[in-house]
């Protein structure tokens, strides 16, 4: 038992450290891309972190099996490596006990998963939805950096601006472009700010001490207005209707037949929570048959299992979507097929283990 927990520890510290370097990575990926949005007014900066939290939680259901499926390995490995796994086994510590150790751990990952996948994750790509929606309407020239041309007025106009005033409290030198007209209209103005409607909820871009031009040069049509302030309304889209998307229906919904679709989506958040099982079982294994000094062939081995098995589940996924298989078909085939190759591994280990007693 000593021995047992010994390797349990030592597995649940490595896969901690693991998960937490690939939500660091995560993390800093997520920022940066959602950051750069906000900077070039694509999204409202005060729903950054908000929205990177959530994909953060999302994330989870990926992150926690290739935790542990790369700490069972490196553990084993390292036990190799300094003979300690020999001195184990001579203690009577079995390759079928080391997988009922490994086994508990990837219960509770399994259940972390399920958790996951089947309850939390369609709640937060729901909400993910609706403040990528609230975000992207709310973004307005306010979000725009100076020197970046941003879309303004539902995509009807350009905007541009030359600098920021100090306090950050409008911009400076501007430039609006109308898409819209069959005529050239453009305005330039010395500055511009955004002015809420508290009443209504409405945004409009206000403009100060400029010049508007419309139609075309030359002509009689062509008029050139100079103002001391001009109004232009922001026009706003409609919240996106993700109701009959099977991704944020909640897992209770699809268990009712409604189609290839939702069927597959089942099928999915039910698959992660067994990969999350298995995939590390079988880490293990292929650790156990490595010899000392050739990790490294071992570790790329392990990592192509890997993600054939996801890859797997996920071609599967687009089968019972076309409907060329079965869900029940589908759900059972890639799971069995590498249980199949567990089970392989496992008897391998043990008929080498009976030729070497002999």
């Amino acid at each position: 038992m000593i021995l047992h927990k010994y390797v349990l520890t030592d597995i649940i510290k490595t896969s901690s450290a693991i998960l937490v370097g690939l939500l660091v990575i995560f993390l800093s990926m997520r920022l940066a891309t959602y950051f750069a949005d906000a900077a070039s007014g694509e999204l409202a900066s005060q729903y950054v972190l908000k929205i990177v939290a959530l994909k953060m939680l999302v994330s989870i259901q990926d992150l926690v099996p290739m935790s542990i499926f790369l700490g069972s390995y490196t553990v084993v490995t390292s036990l190799q490596k300094h003979s300690e796994l020999v001195s184990m086994k001579a203690n009577g510590m079995s390759h079928l006990s080391m997988l009922f150790t490994l086994a508990k751990l990837s219960g509770i990952a399994a259940l972390v998963v399920a958790t996951m996948t089947c309850v939390v994750t369609p709640m937060a790509e729901l909400k993910l939805v609706e403040l990528k929606d609230i975000g992207e309407r709310t973004a307005t020239i306010a979000n725009v950096a100076p020197g970046v041309f941003k879309k303004i007025s539902g995509g009807d106009k350009v905007f541009f601006a030359e600098s920021e005033a100090p306090d950050k409290t409008f911009l400076e030198q501007v430039f609006v472009h109308n898409d819209t007209q069959p005529f050239d209209a453009a305005m330039v103005a010395e500055r511009s700010f955004i002015l809420n409607n508290p009443d209504t909820g409405e945004k409009s871009a206000i403009f100060e001490e400029g010049t508007s031009y419309q139609g075309r040069p030359g002509t009689l049509s062509y008029v050139i207005t100079n103002f001391k302030s001009y109004s232009v309304k922001i026009k706003s889209s409609g919240m996106t209707d993700v109701s009959a998307y099977p991704t944020y229906v909640t897992t209770s919904e699809l268990i009712v037949p409604k189609g290839s679709y939702y069927a597959a989506e089942l099928h999915w958040r039910l698959a992660l929570p067994i990969f999350a099982f298995i995939a590390p079982l079988i880490a293990l294994l292929i650790a156990l048959k490595q010899k000392r000094g050739s990790w490294y062939l071992g570790f790329a081995t392990a990592l192509g299992i890997y993600f054939s098995y996801l890859n797997a589940l996920g071609i599967f996924k687009a089968m019972i979507k076309k409907q060329e298989v079965s869900a029940i078909l589908g759900f059972a085939s890639a799971h069995l097929l590498f249980g199949f190759l567990l089970l392989l591994l496992y008897l391998d280990l043990e008929n080498r283990l009976r030729f070497k007693k002999n």
